[in-house]
């Protein structure tokens, strides 16, 4: 009963996927990029190969999974690589991964679907990065003997798991080899469940973003255009972001600031360029001799690299649906300021706890915080080292996770 009402509800998501489609374009992509999937498969994978298959929801997921994949791509050349996404906003970014032998879209999770897909994979072991508990999926995978790895897992009391209908869900679970959980609170809540093949080793996106810091970068006119003024990096900015922001610059007017919204299409920039102050520039229009003190990032893939130059750091979507990332920002070492939209994150109310993170509510917040950090130099420093610190004892989640799966990829 259960599986025929779990089938009714994914064809009925995907009907109204189709009928958003043909005026939203995500909606499109989700529906097109599903299309030939047995096609695309047979062209790379063929029935001898071994295959490692990571799947992730989305962008931010797969940059959790991504330290993990690629050392165990290095760890095992021979074996072939596939990496599926649930969303577009991953898929369409990193479609062309060059650590991955194939990049495609998840189909949809009914049994026929899946089990289609699963027999022209025929993987080896299976990585869910973070979360996506597709019921089909893991009952193939339980079936098949095939041994699945949660990654960064973190679950939290009002998941559906740990409500009185959860029983369903949690049975799932079995298909699960090991889970390894960002925090203790998960640990717990599984051990609830009876479920004890659990292991805390914290965010692998630690280490992502301490690789990514440890690169060698330098654009060629933010030095210049800096000097040696005090730099603030607002990244994945929203308007409600950009409204407190506005009010800041006005307000410092020793700052700088780079902004890189979350959306990067040209109507969007060319808001931003029209809304904050006069002399503001495009980054690829950047020169050293721009005197303006607003530059608007124009392209995605540097925001993580910009963060270096920070002396204080931004994040957006607080005031949405929550927070972008925090890790990639703190891990340069500069405090790190983010909207109320936070408490589902971890890592944000432990760089609060630390003295390294801050949360606004309102403009008038925002320039309270700014004050001291911008003020008082030892103020400054306290808050960054508190928050580099916070993300580089942290890392080490890859090398724990990757003792534990080589053997089970390596037979």
């Amino acid at each position: 009963m259960f599986r025929i009402l779990y089938g009714a509800v994914l064809q009925l998501y995907v009907l109204i996927i189709r009928l958003v489609s043909w005026r939203n374009h995500k909606a499109a992509l989700w529906i097109r990029g599903r299309r030939g999937l047995q096609e695309k498969i047979k062209s790379v994978i063929s029935a001898d190969d071994r295959v490692i298959w990571f799947h992730a929801s989305s962008l931010g997921e797969f940059e959790q999974g991504r330290p993990l994949l690629e050392a165990l791509r290095e760890q095992l050349p021979d074996h072939r690589f596939l990496l599926t996404f649930f969303s577009p906003s991953g898929y369409e970014v990193q479609k062309n991964y060059p650590k991955a032998d194939l990049v495609t879209y998840l189909p949809i999770d009914t049994y026929r679907r899946m089990r289609k897909f699963v027999d022209a994979v025929n993987p080896e072991v299976l990585f869910i990065i973070k979360y996506e508990f597709w019921y089909n999926l893991f009952d193939l995978m339980r079936r098949r003997h095939t041994p699945v790895f949660l990654v960064s897992g973190i679950f939290r009391p009002k998941q559906h798991f740990f409500r009185w209908y959860g029983s369903w869900f949690v049975k799932n679970l079995k298909a699960i080899t090991w889970f390894f959980v960002q925090d203790d609170v998960s640990v717990n809540l599984l051990a609830g469940v009876d479920y004890h093949n659990v292991e805390r080793v914290g965010d692998t996106r630690f280490d992502r973003v301490a690789g990514i810091a440890s690169e060698p970068f330098d654009h060629p006119s933010v030095p210049g255009w800096a000097g040696e003024d005090p730099v603030i990096v607002a990244g994945s900015t929203w308007p409600a972001d950009e409204e407190l922001i506005l009010r800041a610059v006005q307000q410092f007017p020793s700052l700088k600031w780079i902004i890189a919204p979350h959306q990067v299409h040209p109507a969007n920039i060319d808001r931003l360029l029209q809304y904050f102050p006069p002399e503001t520039c495009r980054l690829s229009e950047l020169s050293p001799a721009f005197n303006g003190r607003v530059v608007v990032v124009d392209s995605i893939g540097l925001l993580s690299r910009l963060y270096r130059y920070a002396r204080i750091a931004y994040v957006g979507g607080g005031f949405g649906k929550g927070i972008h990332n925090i890790a990639e920002a703190a891990v340069y070492g500069c405090p790190v300021i983010f909207g109320p939209n936070h408490r589902q994150f971890r890592e944000a109310l432990a760089l609060i706890d630390c003295g390294g993170g801050f949360t606004v509510s309102d403009a008038d917040r925002l320039l309270e915080v700014l004050t001291p950090l911008v003020t008082d130099e030892n103020r400054r420093n306290e808050a960054a080292q508190a928050a580099g610190s916070y993300i580089h004892t942290g890392a080490g989640a890859t090398n724990q996770i990757l003792k534990k799966v080589l053997p089970y990829c390596s037979r």
